[in-house]
């Protein structure tokens, strides 16, 4: 995690986080989570990024888990903004809820037949998106307005 004094708004670019590479494999996109101080915990953004120059040689590999089987407790990332980008994938491990999603044109979303829940007004996305799953339950994206009108039933 990388922390930002009250002062900075912008996201930091210049973080990066590499995957090991070798034998003509890359590794996984680097994942970073950056969160200024003016932030309530866990209302960072998580940048899911290869290193500039390299691309995803196994779609089937060089992604990142959400929720992560083992790195992050339940329900972790679900007030976090994700960035994908610079053939970064998101790869769904089951239903989740994250605050809003940006990709850029070589981002990659796989649903594998999981539902995402972006709580935020709905937006193009600019890379692909991979439903995954099965003809009778595909992947699929919902989309939660922050802002929707709140509803109160008194009986």
């Amino acid at each position: 995690m990388v922390e930002q004094p009250d002062s900075v708004t912008a996201a930091v670019v210049d973080v990066d986080a590499i995957a090991a590479t070798g034998r003509g494999i890359n590794g996984s996109a680097g994942t970073v989570y950056l969160q200024n101080g003016a932030d309530r915990p866990g209302w960072g953004w998580v940048r899911i990024a290869n290193r500039n120059g390299l691309t995803n040689r196994d779609t089937s590999k060089d992604m990142t888990d959400l929720p992560s089987p083992s790195l992050c407790e339940p329900g972790e990332a679900r007030d976090a903004f994700f960035l994908v980008e610079e053939y970064g994938t998101l790869n769904l491990t089951d239903d989740t809820q994250i605050s809003d999603l940006q990709m850029d044109s070589t981002g990659r979303l796989q649903l594998n037949g999981h539902t995402l829940t972006i709580r935020s007004r709905r937006h193009a996305l600019s890379g692909t998106v991979v439903e995954g799953g099965t003809a009778e339950n595909p992947g699929r994206i919902v989309w939660l307005r922050r802002d929707a009108p709140s509803f109160l039933f008194v009986r």
